[in-house]
């Protein structure tokens, strides 16, 4: 199973948030097409924000995180409770 590493707290949100993108998507069991089509979004530009190419607006950050039905915090990963 994928866990999150405390250590990862003290790297930049830049570094954070693709890892958290990808670590969620795997847990749910979901692909990149799956989820971007739940969102909306393009493939492409999810896959994106995964590998920290691109940020996703603010908007988009919350979608995300009700998809997966986590804070904004946890999505960030800012909180691992």
């Amino acid at each position: 199973m994928y866990s999150f590493d405390p250590k990862r707290l003290s790297e930049p949100v830049e570094i954070r948030l693709p890892f958290m993108l990808k670590l969620l998507r795997r847990i749910h069991y979901l692909t990149q097409a799956e989820l971007s089509r739940a969102l909306n979004l393009d493939r492409s530009t999810y896959a994106y924000y995964e590998i920290g190419r691109a940020r996703p607006p603010l908007e988009t950050l919350v979608r995300i995180a009700r998809a997966y039905g986590v804070s904004l915090e946890v999505l960030l990963g800012l909180d691992t409770s």
